[in-house]
């Protein structure tokens, strides 16, 4: 069923943002204290408890590499909508929507060195630069162009991990090297949990550079998403969730039945890397990371089905409100939690563990729903949605 009128806000795509905000922060509030150097997870020692290794596979089997799709999905569904909109007002698509792709690379630079070096504004605003050409697609032709990079991300995905056990096959030989893995993650580490505001800002450039370089191989990944929401609001299955039950529930099927024993072992892989930060990630785990997010389209569909029933409806308005300023939540989340970890706050990070790390994400997550729906009784949108809109 095709539906062109994307102009309706769909109440499933505000509680994708909203619930995405949730599992980008559980992932990423481990790396704010762990670093890039080693497992993104953190480490797990002889000092860890049980809760903590139940936390890294949960993590990775449940939310790492799950969400940030998710938001893909919803910046692809959104270029859909306001692109249309442009093009039916007869306004200039493709600058308007470049400019906005302008300052979210702003606000990506300024988070990614400022507040955290993981930042994904950016990296989304350099892909949207070669989304533009899809402006004015139809479903069809979005469709087969989702099908192309579904070839170019295979094809990469593959090349990135064999790139990548050719290297660690030329050093694991070296007992220093791991070593002086070890050595450079617990430096890492310490800068973040007790050094300066300056050490700790030169670390995060360093870092945010290093993620730089390394994401050409997630472009086509990032594309092939962004198809993939804008044939979905072309198609009009999130604006009518009711008369499209039956597609989405076998979408539900099919993600389950591909994502559940793909990121069974991606977690397991991530469980050994814990254990062991010294190790080269093997082949498998590689060519996992770039498959794993298929069980994102999982929790697409059932937020999809949750939209379409009264009590679903009531309980997705919930984290709706959080979705509606995703932009002010995403870079709020980064302010708070360095803050509270970084040696130039409170230093927590030095202190807490992967389990307690879960919990205060939780907390920090529970404020941002009370406070998006009581800010939203009397503004319409958030104050760097509004910012966003005036200088764009």
């Amino acid at each position: 069923m095709q539906n062109n009128s994307t102009n309706t806000r769909a109440l499933g795509i505000d509680a994708l943002r909203g619930l995405a905000l949730f599992g980008i922060l559980a992932v990423n509030i481990q790396s704010f204290v762990w670093g890039l150097s080693g497992p993104t997870l953190g480490i797990l020692d002889t000092d860890s408890r049980t809760a903590d290794s139940v936390t890294v596979f949960l993590t990775a089997f449940l939310l790492e590499y799950k969400f940030y799709p998710i938001f893909c999905f919803c910046f692809g569904y959104g270029f859909a909508v306001q692109t249309r909109r442009w093009l039916t007002d007869k306004a200039n698509a493709y600058e308007r929507f470049g400019k906005r792709l302008n300052m979210m690379l702003l606000f990506g630079a300024v988070h990614g060195i400022f507040l955290y070096f993981g930042d994904i504004l950016s990296r989304y605003a350099l892909t949207g630069y070669i989304l533009r050409r899809y402006i004015g697609y139809g479903p069809r032709r979005l469709l087969g162009a989702a099908k192309f990079w579904l070839g170019v991300t295979v094809m990469v995905t593959i090349f990135g991990a064999l790139l990548s056990l050719s290297l660690s096959t030329s050093l694991t030989d070296s007992i220093s090297r791991e070593d002086a893995l070890i050595a450079e993650i617990n430096k890492s580490i310490g800068i973040y949990t007790t050094g300066s505001y300056g050490e700790i800002t030169a670390q995060r450039f360093q870092n945010y550079l290093e993620i730089a370089l390394g994401f050409v191989f997630y472009i086509p990944q990032l594309l092939l998403i962004f198809l993939l929401g804008a044939f979905t609001a072309r198609m009009g299955w999130l604006a009518q969730p009711r008369a499209c039950r039956t597609r989405w529930k076998k979408i539900l099927l099919i993600s389950l039945m591909i994502g559940i024993p793909l990121n069974f072992f991606y977690a397991w892989g991530a469980m050994e890397l814990a254990r062991d930060p010294g190790a080269a990630p093997s082949f498998l785990h590689s060519v996992l990371s770039g498959f794993i997010p298929i069980l994102a389209f999982a929790y697409i569909a059932c937020v999809a089905l949750a939209a379409a029933s009264k009590l679903g409806e009531q309980v997705l308005n919930v984290f709706a409100a959080a979705g509606k300023m995703a932009l002010t939540n995403y870079l709020v989340q980064s302010l708070v939690v360095s803050t509270l970890l970084y040696g130039y706050g409170f230093g927590l990070g030095d202190d807490l563990t992967q389990f307690q790390l879960w919990l205060l994400a939780v907390a920090i997550y529970t404020l941002q729903l009370l406070f998006s729906n009581f800010y939203l009784r009397y503004f319409s949108i958030g104050p760097m949605e509004i910012l966003w809109r005036k200088l764009s």
